[in-house]
């Protein structure tokens, strides 16, 4: 039989919450991006434009930082890290300026006609109707994410 949450101790109740607080603060996941202040981990440029750029999360939590796709893409060809320790990749919302969109579930355009920070050619976006919106003024190719990382070597 359960005893009702008034009549448990309250350092048993207060150990549960603080137990549960720290459990969700330890899952990893995207950071906001202080813009203006974090630098590319990859180019070392001050990450200004909210259209380009993501991180890479990894399993134990760390961050990095990118102010283009072509420098998030340059980073995970470079084999710094073990791709089995991220957690997930993340872009900017290229219609969202400043909202991060999970690589596994975003589309994406390459286009020629896009310029980020470091010329890159690739965008995100969270839904595939604003991506076919962009596609049709930039005359991209639209891409998933397996279709991006099968392009790497």
């Amino acid at each position: 039989c359960a005893l009702p949450i008034s009549i448990v101790p309250k350092p048993t109740a207060l150990f549960v919450i603080l137990a549960a607080m720290l459990a969700s603060s330890c899952q990893p996941g995207p950071k906001p991006i202080k813009f203006g202040q974090e630098n590319c981990h990859f180019c070392k440029m001050t990450i200004t434009d909210g259209q380009y750029g993501g991180e890479v999360v990894m399993l134990k939590g760390k961050v990095y930082y990118f102010d283009d796709s072509d420098c998030l893409l340059s980073f995970l060809k470079s084999n710094d890290i073990s791709r089995d320790m991220v957690q997930e990749y993340y872009f900017m919302d290229y219609s969202r300026p400043k909202e991060l969109v999970p690589a596994s579930t975003g589309y994406f355009l390459k286009s020629g006609s896009l310029h980020g920070p470091m010329g890159g050619d690739l965008v995100a976006f969270t839904e595939k109707d604003s991506m076919h919106k962009f596609a049709l003024q930039y005359k991209g190719r639209e891409l998933r994410w397996p279709d991006i990382l099968n392009e790497q070597p």
